[in-house]
């Protein structure tokens, strides 16, 4: 089955299982949905990914909502979604980037882009397996060109940034994700930039970040989430608390702040 076809089937198949094995054989990082998808693949089709954002059967949701507007949402796959479908394979290795196949498809797919360089769609597709397959340099390298000839789609300039910074290269991370900031000075894009200044440890510029954040939107729940890690690092465990508790008032089911403050609640003391 050649990558268009398998891309079809992810968004075809009933079942987020089925969906998820397809997905684990292309290192799957992001799932887009939008208009186009709901018209061609219809509500069995998409509404699945809603459903991988809720934890069933004790385990951890497959997909976070990463960013939505009124058309579009964009799910972030949870690297150990897959580590866990190895797990349960009777032919699986124990190290994500052993998955039978994935040397192959990643050989595959660099082979494919070196004869059609421009390709935006591969271009994605590669750096999303170098990504997961634990080489984020070699992911952001390839996206490079991409973040440079799109400067004005946010969503580049942030997957760009988070390659960037698992690869340890904190100086271009920030200026990516300044850069969307700049692009759309939303509030959910200042928290985002907040959380890498954190990341970098740069904590009095990402509290200013989170001031203008909550200050543009209240109700923002990644930004309490943010200010709780803060409150964290400096070892004000009663503070922290109220900031996640706060956090999960505001989120929703299945959105990725509401995820880390749970877990953020399970760790304080």
């Amino acid at each position: 089955m050649c990558i268009r076809d398998s891309v079809q089937q992810i968004y075809k198949v009933r079942e987020p299982d089925e969906a998820l094995r397809l997905m684990a054989k292309y290192r799957v990082a992001y799932v887009v949905v939008g208009p186009i998808e709901r018209i061609i693949y219809g509500d069995v089709g998409t509404q699945k990914f809603e459903r991988m954002t809720l934890q069933a059967a004790g385990l951890k949701p497959t997909l976070q909502l990463a960013y939505r507007n009124e058309q579009v949402s964009i799910y972030a796959v949870d690297p150990a979604a897959y580590q866990r479908l190895i797990q349960s394979s009777e032919q699986a290795t124990t190290q994500l980037g052993q998955l039978p196949g994935v040397s192959a498809e990643i050989t595959a797919l660099e082979q494919q882009l070196k004869a059609d360089p421009t390709n935006t769609e591969l271009i994605w597709k590669l750096a999303q397996a170098y990504a997961h397959a634990g080489r984020p340099e070699d992911g952001a390298l390839v996206l490079e060109p991409l973040a440079q000839s799109n400067p004005d789609d946010v969503l580049i300039q942030h997957v760009y940034g988070d390659m960037l910074a698992d690869a340890g290269q904190f100086e271009k991370a920030e200026a990516a994700y300044r850069h969307a900031v700049e692009v759309d000075p939303s509030a959910g894009n200042l928290v985002k930039l907040a959380k890498g200044l954190i990341r970098f440890d740069k904590i009095a510029m990402a509290e200013e970040l989170l001031a203008q954040a909550t200050s543009a939107d209240p109700n923002i729940a990644s930004a309490q989430c943010a200010l709780g890690e803060i409150a964290e690092i400096r070892a004000r465990s009663e503070q922290a608390r109220g900031f996640y508790q706060r956090c999960l008032e505001l989120s929703r089911p299945g959105e990725a702040a509401r995820q880390e403050a749970e877990q953020a609640l399970e760790r304080l003391p």
